[in-house]
């Protein structure tokens, strides 16, 4: 027998939330090719080019999500 699950309204509002932010700060970095960090205490902002932005975004993935990733730009494992 087949189960299907169906995620609730707010699981829903969630993950297009996620969505749509991910794909700001995408649009974002691309616009301004990097990003600054915001520092503490007064220290001296760093600036973050693209290629190194998404190196660390793709970095801090979680395993599977890594993989999806580079199966989507056409890399092998």
């Amino acid at each position: 027998m087949s189960e299907t699950s169906t995620l609730s309204l707010s699981a829903r509002i969630s993950i297009a939330a996620l969505f749509v932010l991910g794909l700001l700060g995408g649009t974002l970095i691309v616009a301004y090719s990097g990003y600054e960090t915001s520092p503490r205490r007064g220290e001296t902002p760093v600036f973050v080019p693209a290629p190194e932005a998404y190196a660390i975004a793709v970095a801090r993935r979680p395993q599977g999500q890594t993989r999806f990733n580079l199966n989507l730009l056409g890399a092998s494992e």
